[in-house]
């Protein structure tokens, strides 16, 4: 790895966590803002909102900076491989893949091939394997309505928080370690695709994942099937509206908002 490389991988890192690090203090400040009203009614005033959001405003500058600076100095620009310059070099070796080959090269390079394509395929199900689990657990918690019971907004959402981060620094922690083992492979790949091409008998054999590819895209573009996602997005959709008003968020949002309109045109 050069040393543009590991300041590219280091800035893109340090960046994703000071982003969500600004998320998550953004949340809690606003939630924060919603639970200081003051008054019967607990209604906050621009003062409150002021003084809450003046202590992100320098790591917002610096944040602010982060992604100028980023802008203006080109290191995002690959000058080496990187893990989409491997992927696309991986993708234009298997278009060249044969259909057949002798000698005993040809079939040790075809064996390494599809193990390290099978591992692949099993990091990347796990990777997927962890986020479903995360977002079952955080949908398990968003469905128990007495997590949500009595008036103390901030505690419900410290609740909340607690079970959504930790799932989605796992799984953001997964997907980066996922992404780059997958490269690694992909570049064991790419050398068994060279030597394939090189002992091939010079056929180009049609991609499986193209005739999959195809038929998938001939039962999707069915009528029947375009249905049956509308369907099921709109049965979603209606579920969790009717979750919202049955836990009581409709109305909390529809009597936070009426108080907020009336700050603004100064009869609250």
């Amino acid at each position: 790895m050069t040393k543009t490389e590991k300041i590219r991988r280091i800035y893109a890192i340090a960046l994703g966590v000071f982003i969500v690090a600004m998320g998550i203090a953004l949340i809690c400040v606003a939630a924060d803002i919603y639970y200081s009203g003051e008054g019967p009614g607990k209604y906050y005033s621009r003062e409150i909102v002021g003084d809450r959001l003046k202590k992100l405003a320098i790591p917002l500058l610096f944040l602010i900076a982060a992604i100028i600076a980023g802008a203006i100095f080109p290191i995002w620009e690959a000058k080496g491989k990187n893990v989409w310059a491997t992927e696309d070099a991986l993708k234009r070796l298997q278009r060249k893949l044969p259909a057949s080959g002798e000698g005993e090269e040809f079939a040790t390079a075809q064996k390494q091939y599809q193990k390290m394509k099978m591992i692949k395929i099993i990091l990347w199900c796990s990777a997927l394997a962890v986020a479903l689990i995360g977002a079952i657990l955080t949908l398990v918690y968003v469905v128990n309505t007495s997590h949500f019971e009595g008036s103390d907004f901030g505690k419900q959402m410290l609740g909340l928080l607690k079970v959504v981060l930790p799932c989605l620094i796992v799984a953001f922690a997964v997907y980066i370690t996922v992404s780059y083992l997958s490269a690694y492979f992909s570049k064991k790949q790419i050398n068994c695709l060279k030597t394939m091409i090189r002992f091939g008998s010079g056929e180009i054999a049609e991609p499986k994942e193209q005739i999959i590819l195809n038929k998938v895209n001939k039962i999707a573009s069915h009528d029947i099937t375009l249905w049956v996602v509308r369907g099921v997005v709109l049965a979603l959709a209606v579920t969790f509206i009717g979750l919202g008003i049955w836990n009581g968020g409709a109305q909390d949002v529809l009597i936070k908002a009426i108080n907020i309109c009336r700050e603004c045109i100064g009869i609250g």
